[in-house]
C-alpha cells in the first residue's frame, strides 16, 4: 500500500494506492483536474513507504503510481521487504524515477534478502527458492544440502546491509526493463482473477508428404500435409489483489493505459 499526499497547485489531496478508477476519478476532481484525462500529472509531496521519498517534490503520472501500488498489493510479506531492501541499497543501483521502481518489481530474483545470517538452514532455503523459484519436498527436507547453500550465499562476501536485512544482488539474473516507460504490462488484478493463458500456433506444411499422396486432391492434399502446432503459456494470477471498478465503466477505465513522463 502506498499513501501520498498529492499536489496540483492549488489543490492538494491525500491518496491510498491502489485504489479503483472511480476513486481515482474523484480525487482527480478534488485535485481540479479532469477526470477522463489520459495521464493526468501531479506533485508528489509526501509519501509512504518511505523507500520511495525519491519521488518526492517529482512529477509523476497518477496511473504509473497506483500501477505500482496494484504491484505492491500482489506482493507477500517477504517480498515486500526483498523490493524495500532493493530499493535502498545504493549499490542495486535501481536508479531513481518511477519507471525503473516498477520495473524492480518484475526483477526481484535478482535480489535475495537474508533477515538472520545465524540461521544457515533458512538461509539456503530462501536463497534456492529465489534463484530456482521453487524445490520439491525432497530439496526442501535436505537439511545438508540448504546449509551448504546458506553457508556458500553468506560466505561469499557479497551481502550488503540494509535495515531489512543482508542484501545479496544474483547477478546471474539480468535485470529486465518490462515496463518500457509508456505502456504498462498486463496486469490481471479483478476480483475473480486465477489464471491467465496465452495460446499460439504454427502450421507447417509437409511438400513430401504431398508428392507421395498423388491420389489426392490438390486442397485435400495440403490439408493433409499441414501440421498445426499448440503452445501455450500459463501464469498464475492473485485473486482477490485488487477490483479495478464495478459496475459501469468510468470513461478514463475505457481507454488504453498510458504514461508519459
Amino acid at each position: 500500500m502506498i499513501k501520498a499526499t498529492i499536489r496540483n497547485s492549488p489543490y492538494c489531496t491525500e491518496i491510498t494506492f491502489p485504489c479503483s478508477e472511480t476513486e481515482l476519478s474523484k480525487k482527480l476532481g478534488e485535485l481540479g483536474m479532469n477526470p477522463a484525462h489520459l495521464s493526468p500529472m501531479a506533485t508528489v509531496i509526501e509519501i509512504e513507504p518511505s523507500e520511495l521519498s525519491v519521488l518526492e517534490d517529482c512529477e509523476v503520472s497518477l496511473d504509473a503510481l497506483n500501477y505500482l501500488g496494484k504491484r505492491l498489493d500482489g506482493m507477500d510479506e517477504l517480498e515486500q521487504k526483498r523490493f524495500l531492501a532493493a530499493l535502498s541499497c545504493e549499490e542495486a543501483e535501481i536508479g531513481y524515477g518511477l519507471k525503473n521502481i516498477i520495473n524492480l518489481t518484475y526483477n526481484l530474483e535478482h535480489f535475495t534478502l537474508i533477515e538472520d545470517t545465524s540461521d544457515l538452514e533458512k538461509a539456503g532455503l530462501t536463497h534456492m527458492l529465489v534463484i530456482r523459484g521453487g524445490l520439491s519436498v525432497t530439496e526442501s527436507q535436505n537439511k545438508d544440502w540448504l546449509i551448504a547453500e546458506g553457508r556458500k550465499l553468506l560466505d561469499s562476501g557479497k551481502g550488503i546491509d540494509t535495515g531489512y536485512g543482508t542484501l545479496f544482488i544474483n547477478e546471474e539474473f539480468p535485470f529486465r526493463d518490462v515496463f518500457n516507460g509508456t505502456t504498462f504490462p498486463a496486469y490481471y488484478c479483478e476480483s475473480n482473477s486465477v489464471l491467465s493463458v496465452e495460446l499460439g500456433f504454427q502450421i507447417r506444411r509437409s511438400l513430401s508428404s504431398c508428392r507421395a499422396r498423388k491420389s489426392l486432391s490438390k486442397r485435400r492434399c495440403a490439408d493433409s500435409a499441414r501440421t498445426i502446432f499448440l503452445t501455450a503459456k500459463f501464469k498464475w494470477t492473485r485473486a482477490g489483489i485488487f477490483p479495478m471498478s464495478s459496475g459501469k465503466k468510468s470513461a478514463r477505465s475505457k481507454r488504453q493505459r498510458m504514461y508519459s513522463g
